[in-house]
């Protein structure tokens, strides 16, 4: 197979992949507002475009069950027969196996899907027989948040013939709506900027990471640089060479910001990549359940780092699921309680500072902190004495322990304790936090807040022992100069006391375990760091200034454990260790998980 294939194959699959994303909550609006020609139109573009392109690629199984499905769904759009909820998810699950197909392409593993059941179906269907319920779909769908990688295996995919009786696997331009015609030369018309559009290039996205590593050097030659700089000026500030550095320098300086910029933008997609998936994840919980629930999503247009949608499927996955499972009561229960039939999951995203904040709100039946407590006394999890002086905010961290659950059986959806755990772990691999609000009867709410981007950050260089470290920007709301003696002990904890505000205090050394004592002064440094709606300060030496810095991964370093989210080499060239705010966070308030 050339190179020039496996490009094509690779263009194939992103293409598909996006039009099967865009057509899946296309088929839940569908369901809702029942036969809609526009919302058809949509679909039957996206399949049969899909349908030529892999029968011009010699994919036959994509070719089959897209073609079988687009024949029902011009029937469904010219009027022929009637959409139902069973024929609806009878194409979902087509729309499945066209995903696990793509996946199998994706990922060169060479297998092959028994297509024969569900072509069934479908001609069954064609014929007028009414679909079965569509709950054995999950069983063509593919995993959740999995991750594909590297590029189609041609010789497994041209090694499939079109089947003799699918002539028709190239476009039919006669039973579909027409598109426009290819420029001449060929391909696909670019998105130019006629009409006042924009223009698009699809690039490989390893080399956008390279650049963006690339760029992250550059940030620490500069800071270098500038360190370098400002130091001779201090020494030969009268010579013209010194002068002549320090303007080159200043453009340098410049230019990397407004690089790193480019770069970071390149990297940033809307969130909708991800909430797009939820209609039918919704469609799908709820069905099985026999819930009715109402998705409402906002802040779609929200932007993210690359690494933050790859990441942030699964946890939210796990969130919905269990605000449909545990928190939308079933019918008859919200009539009883005055509430509408209909539950609410209301997704939201949003920006606050440099972080980006998702909310997954339901107005069902709320958490009873205390049945989580019991719960964990019962099954050995804490102690009686420490459940008794628990609040309610760190009860409700206790739903993260791995394998806790509030119920006594586990259903296929839940109940196995494993779905919060995955919810703060790879929040916390975001360098993250997550954390749960609640009222009984009312609802709950999610909450999860993620750094914009992951890569360069703004720091601030503090001391504590001799020890230098950087504790990112975006969770200090404050700095202050104290006497030691402000630092005050309560019951055996630091505390401070801001404007008539009294928040917990702690020394960053000793937190850290880095076995230096204090300096012995009468001046303290106090940080005041915000995490979500909490706050908690460190008390530190000196405070040594801002940086931006690239954050560098430690091989076996565990953030959750050690309080560190990497290293960066600073302007004077230092090797300092990142603080973790989210996992500070923890070490301080003495939680078990959030």
């Amino acid at each position: 197979m050339s190179d020039g294939m496996d490009e094509i194959l690779q263009d194939f699959v992103t293409e598909a992949e996006e039009t099967l994303e865009k057509v899946d909550p296309l088929f839940v609006q569908l369901e809702e507002r029942g036969h809609d020609r526009d919302i058809l139109n949509e679909i039957f573009r996206g399949v049969h475009t899909l349908k030529g392109a892999a029968g011009f690629l010699g994919l036959a199984a994509i070719v089959e069950v897209s073609h079988k499905s687009e024949e029902l769904l011009k029937k469904l759009r010219d009027g022929e027969m009637e959409i139902s909820p069973e024929l609806i998810s009878l194409i979902l699950r087509a729309v499945d196996m066209l995903k696990v197909l793509l996946l199998h392409i994706k990922q060169r593993d060479g297998a092959e899907e028994d297509i024969a059941p569900l072509i069934r179906e479908l001609e069954e269907a064609l014929e007028g027989k009414a679909p079965e319920d569509g709950a054995q779909g999950d069983q063509e769908r593919p995993p959740e948040g999995k991750e594909a990688t590297g590029a189609p295996g041609p010789e497994e995919v041209l090694a499939h013939p079109p089947p003799e009786d699918l002539p028709e696997a190239l476009p039919v331009p006669e039973e579909g709506p027409r598109e426009p015609a290819p420029k001449p030369g060929g391909g696909a018309a670019p998105k130019g900027r006629e009409g006042g559009g924009f223009q698009t290039l699809r690039v490989d996205v390893e080399r956008i990471d390279k650049v963006m590593n690339l760029t992250g050097e550059i940030v620490l030659v500069r800071n270098r640089l500038l360190n370098i700089a400002a130091y001779l000026e201090g020494r030969y500030g009268d010579d013209r060479q010194v002068a002549g550095l320090q303007e080159t320098v200043a453009f340098l300086d410049l230019v990397t910001a407004d690089m790193q910029l480019a770069v970071t933008k390149m990297r940033m997609q809307p969130i909708k990549k991800v909430f797009g998936k939820f209609p039918r994840l919704v469609r799908d919980i709820s069905q099985k359940l026999g819930k009715e629930v109402y998705l409402n999503i906002s802040g779609e247009g929200t932007e993210v780092d690359r690494s933050v949608i790859e990441r942030i499927n699964d946890p939210m996955v796990h969130i919905i699921r269990n605000a449909i499972d545990h928190g939308i009561e079933p019918v008859e229960e919200r009539l009883g309680l005055g509430k509408p039939a209909k539950g609410l999951v209301d997704v939201t995203a949003y920006q606050q500072g440099n972080h980006i904040v998702i909310e997954v709100s339901d107005d069902g039946r709320g958490i009873d902190s205390a049945k989580v407590v019991a719960r964990a006394v019962s099954r050995g999890l804490i102690a009686e004495e420490a459940a008794q002086r628990m609040t309610d905010k760190e009860a409700l961290g206790l739903l993260f322990l791995p394998g806790f659950s509030t119920v006594e059986t586990a259903t296929e959806l839940s109940g196995r304790g494993v779905g919060m755990d995955v919810v703060k772990t790879n929040i916390a691999k975001l360098n993250g936090f997550v954390e749960i609000l609640t009222t009984p009867g009312v609802g709950s709410t999610v909450r999860i807040t993620i750094p914009l981007t992951l890569a360069i950050i703004q720091a601030l260089m503090v001391r504590a022992s001799g020890v230098q470290y950087a504790l990112p920007l975006g969770a200090v709301e404050e700095t202050l100069k104290t006497a030691a003696a402000d630092i005050r002990d309560v019951t055996g904890n630091s505390v401070i006391t801001i404007r008539e505000k009294v928040y917990p205090v702690a020394e960053l050394a000793e937190m850290l375990g880095s076995g230096g004592a204090p300096a012995e002064k009468d001046d303290r440094y106090v940080i005041v760091i915000a995490i979500g709606d909490r706050r908690f300060c460190v008390a530190v030496d000196e405070l040594l200034g801002q940086e931006e810095v690239v954050i560098k991964a430690i091989e076996g370093i565990d953030t959750d454990a050690t309080g560190i989210l990497g290293a960066t080499i600073t302007g004077d060239g230092r090797i300092v260790l990142i603080l973790d705010p989210a996992s500070m966070v923890r070490t301080i308030t003495g939680l078990a998980a959030v």
